[in-house]
């Protein structure tokens, strides 16, 4: 919690008359008891601990009451994947090294778009399932997202990548050869357009929602 900030001169004053009387003390041991024996001292400690446990508990009881508005979410996917055949450009595969052609499709390459809002606060993750992207082409989906939704002032659209082995060349890395990029500009600008329309879906599907956390145990490792 941000209140607790409000410890700091009571921790200023203990650390202080602590030293204090570290340096006046005849012996180690002395110091050592020193906070025992000093009733101001003893008293900070029990002030401290006393602020802290109220702080805390006024923090925890504000986060369970949550805000008047409530969470709001929405979520949505487009699919990415790239022709693959004969008909198509050449879909050259990342990681691993140059040179490798893609001959067939195993699974589908999804742009996968989360929207989250709560205290007029909104933010929109979209995860690509690419090796990655550059700057340039976040600031490209940001300015989609901007033009479609004029409505969702404050939005703040976070571009992420899965760093998948197996898709597309994205990054101009891994062509047919060391000199040769496997960047296509035209399924660049297919990736950008989908991750914000995305994003959009994610939007305009928005409903109430609640937000839990959970934990549980892998066994194998």
């Amino acid at each position: 919690t941000r209140g607790l900030v409000w410890t700091i001169p009571v921790v200023g004053y203990g650390m202080f008359r602590y030293l204090a009387l570290a340096r006046h003390g005849a012996s180690a041991s002395s110091a050592a008891e020193a906070p025992w024996r000093d009733r101001p001292l003893l008293g900070t400690a029990i002030l401290w601990m006393i602020l802290v446990l109220a702080l805390v508990g006024v923090g925890c009881a504000r986060a369970e009451a949550g805000t008047p508005e409530g969470w709001v979410a929405g979520a949505a996917a487009v699919r990415i994947t790239p022709p693959v055949g004969p008909a198509y450009p050449k879909v050259w595969l990342a990681g691993y090294g140059t040179g490798r052609l893609a001959s067939a499709i195993h699974d589908d390459l999804y742009a996968r778009a989360l929207v989250l809002e709560v205290s007029g606060r909104r933010v929109a993750i979209v995860a690509l399932d690419l090796i990655g992207l550059f700057y340039v082409d976040t600031l490209a989906i940001r300015r989609y997202v901007a033009r479609a939704l004029p409505e969702a002032a404050g939005l703040r659209v976070i571009v992420v990548c899965t760093h998948v082995h197996a898709g597309p060349d994205t990054l101009g890395l891994w062509g047919p050869t060391q000199t040769e990029t496997g960047r296509d500009p035209g399924y660049i600008e297919r990736v950008r357009r989908a991750a914000a329309e995305a994003v959009v879906r994610a939007w305009k599907s928005r409903r109430a929602a609640t937000l839990r956390m959970a934990q549980t145990r892998c066994r194998e490792y």
